[in-house]
């Protein structure tokens, strides 16, 4: 007997599955209720805090192979939208706060970043912005945490400017604040595709290929995912419809184990990116992380 095309198994899948169902039973089956509550909007979001266009500023910083590591200066105001002049011979480029790491960004996945955030691949005068959300967002000034941007760079005599904005912003309430905070970090595909995630998870984003995969939840619970975007070696599989689409989010942190399935090779060994939702906290003069990495 024959088989059927696959372009007709295809259409015979998306007809019996239905994925969107299948995504909320698992993101609601795997969200605890603390966290849901937070997702929710049942906590006070930065973005009230009222902020100006007025008296904003552009600083300057220059960084090299002796200097990787430096203060930022934004005393009572918000920094933003950092940006450096070159890529060249960069690793990665980290913002860390009070001692926290808040985001790491590889200029390799700049693009991608730039997408899924909105965020424009360079100033007017040329210089790359660094696609971290808090580029968009910005971060309020904190008296007792210092914010920090780290450049780490490949062997070799290296040289980059960095540039950010402040602007105005009122003092912080007494109460307790929050602002929605999200990050992607690279992971190598390893230990048989298990994906070593934590926090509610909006998109997977993969170095391959494939257009389809299927993430093996706990040995017995499938989650399908398609490419909706692809950026130059990199496939974006979304499983939220937003990034503000809190309820089909899948918390990866109340999940045993996740792997990956697809058509790869022995030796695949790929990156994989995850996109999720992290809260932080600005009170007394401090921020941190609301839920460790």
């Amino acid at each position: 007997m024959g088989t059927f095309p696959e372009h007709i198994w295809v259409l015979i899948k998306e007809l019996l599955i239905d994925n969107n169902a299948i995504i909320r039973n698992i993101a609601i089956k795997y969200q605890p209720s603390s966290q849901y509550n937070w997702l929710k909007g049942e906590v006070k979001p930065l973005t009230v805090i009222p902020f100006t266009n007025e008296n904003i500023q552009t600083h300057e910083i220059l960084y090299n192979t002796t200097n990787t590591n430096t203060i930022l200066q934004y005393n009572n105001k918000m920094c933003y939208e950092f940006a450096i002049n070159s890529l060249d011979n960069i690793d990665k480029i980290e913002l860390n706060l009070g001692g926290q790491t808040f985001g790491i960004m590889y200029p390799k996945i700049f693009k991608v970043f730039n997408y899924l955030f909105n965020i424009p691949e360079k100033k007017e005068n040329g210089y790359f912005i660094i696609p971290f959300w808090f580029s968009k967002m910005g971060i309020p000034f904190c008296e007792y945490h210092n914010l920090f941007i780290h450049i780490r760079y490949n062997p070799g005599y290296n040289q980059s400017i960095l540039q950010y904005k402040t602007r105005n912003i009122n003092a912080l309430s007494k109460n307790d604040s929050y602002v929605l905070h999200t990050i992607g970090t690279p992971l190598l595909y390893k230990q048989n595709g298990r994906l070593c995630f934590n926090h509610p998870t909006s998109n997977i984003i993969i170095k391959t290929k494939l257009k389809e995969i299927i993430i093996v939840i706990n040995k017995n619970e499938k989650l399908y995912l398609k490419s909706n975007k692809t950026i130059g070696d990199y496939n974006i599989f979304p499983i939220s419809r937003s990034l503000k689409d809190y309820e089909l989010m899948v918390n990866f942190s109340m999940i045993d184990m996740a792997v990956i399935n697809g058509d790869f090779e022995e030796d695949f060994e790929e990156e994989v990116i995850q996109v999720h939702i992290q809260g932080c906290r600005f009170i007394g003069g401090m921020g941190g992380l609301m839920y460790a990495n």
